[in-house]
C-alpha cells in the first residue's frame, strides 16, 4: 500500500515499482482510475522507455475519445466499470491469462467509493475480496491511496508506504 497526499510522489513510486518488476519477468499493469494513462504517460518522460512493457489500463472512466493512430489499442486497455465487482471481473478479465504480474491500481479511492456508492459492499468489505483474489492468483498488487491516515486497509498489505510533502528552506522535500 502507497499512501499519502496529493503530489507526495506516489504515483512516481508505483511506477519505479512496475519499472522494477521488469527485471523479474513480471508483466507490468498500471491501472489508472483517476486520470488518463495518455495524460501519465507525457507527465513521466522516463516511461517512453518502457512504453511496450508496462500495460496501462484506463479505469478512469473518462469518456474522452482522442483521436489517433492506437485507437484500437485504447478501446481494448479501457476498463468501465460501474461498481466495485464489477472492477474485480473486469481485471481478471485482463489477466486471465498472465501468469506472473504486478498490478498497480492507482488509486484505490476510486474503486472503493463507487462500491460504497453504489450500495454493492459495507465499507471495509472490498478490499479484503480483492486482496484475497490476488492471494489465489499469485499477482503482485500494489493498491496507491490518496490519504496518509491509518485504516483498515493498512492490515490487509504486506507494507503501507506513507509518502509525504515538506518544505526546508523554501524548498519542496518528498
Amino acid at each position: 500500500l502507497i499512501k499519502g497526499m496529493a503530489g507526495t510522489g506516489k504515483t512516481s513510486l508505483a511506477l519505479a515499482i512496475l519499472k522494477e518488476s521488469l527485471k523479474n519477468d513480471n508483466t507490468p499493469i498500471y491501472i489508472s482510475t483517476r486520470v488518463m494513462p495518455n495524460l501519465i504517460k507525457l507527465q513521466y518522460p522516463w516511461l517512453e522507455n518502457y512504453i511496450e512493457k508496462i500495460r496501462f489500463i484506463d479505469a478512469s472512466n473518462v469518456d474522452l475519445m482522442l483521436p489517433s493512430q492506437d485507437t484500437i489499442k485504447n478501446l481494448k486497455n479501457k476498463l468501465k466499470f460501474q461498481n466495485t465487482p464489477d472492477f474485480f471481473v473486469k481485471i481478471f478479465e485482463f489477466t486471465e491469462n498472465i501468469e506472473n504480474c504486478t498490478i498497480v491500481i492507482d488509486s484505490w479511492n476510486a474503486v472503493a467509493e463507487a462500491g460504497i456508492n453504489n450500495g454493492q459492499f459495507e465499507k471495509n468489505r472490498i478490499e479484503p475480496v480483492l486482496t484475497e483474489l490476488v492471494r489465489q492468483h499469485n499477482f503482485k498488487l500494489v493498491f496507491v491511496l490518496e490519504d496518509s491516515n491509518e485504516n483498515f486497509m493498512d492490515y490487509l498489505v504486506d507494507g503501507v508506504l506513507i509518502l509525504n510533502n515538506s518544505r526546508y528552506y523554501n524548498r519542496r522535500i518528498r
